[in-house]
């Protein structure tokens, strides 16, 4: 057995020990955080709508783009219900992330975003591809 095989093994194990220490507790991090998006595009550009309720400012959203990705991060606000009886709930900030990548180049700085009633919508202006038509050539006799 080569030693990058018994590196990958020893990996391998590794995560599997790791992965049985975590707790089955419901963990609302990972379970409830699923952010599903609608994406639609036109010719000029690309429109992103997602159901984030619970956000309480524009601070609570982050932005990071580039011409070909996009992530959203940011903390919502939800109610927990503690007991069976649903008489007690607490108000709990639970943090979000969202990555796209982009099937066409954008314009970053021309990114605009608008939430309302729970509702995430971006418009991102795709990059007007312009041939060149012009190659100089430089010919040696």
């Amino acid at each position: 057995m080569s030693d990058s095989t018994k590196l990958l093994k020893q990996v391998i194990s590794m995560l599997n020990k790791n992965q049985e220490d975590i707790p089955s507790k419901k963990n609302d991090y990972v379970n409830n955080n699923v952010i599903e998006a609608e994406v639609q595009e036109t010719n000029e550009e690309i429109h992103i709508t997602m159901e984030i309720p619970g956000v309480q400012s524009r601070e609570d959203f982050g932005f990071f783009i580039t011409s070909t990705h996009l992530t959203i991060h940011g903390r919502r606000q939800k109610i927990i219900n503690d007991d069976t009886d649903n008489t007690s709930a607490k108000k709990k900030k639970i943090k979000f992330e969202k990555n796209f990548k982009l099937s066409n180049p954008i314009r970053p700085e021309t990114a605009s975003a608008e939430y309302s009633k729970g509702i995430l919508t971006l418009k991102l202006t795709k990059k007007k591809e312009t041939p060149y038509k012009n190659i100089y050539v430089h010919f040696i006799p």
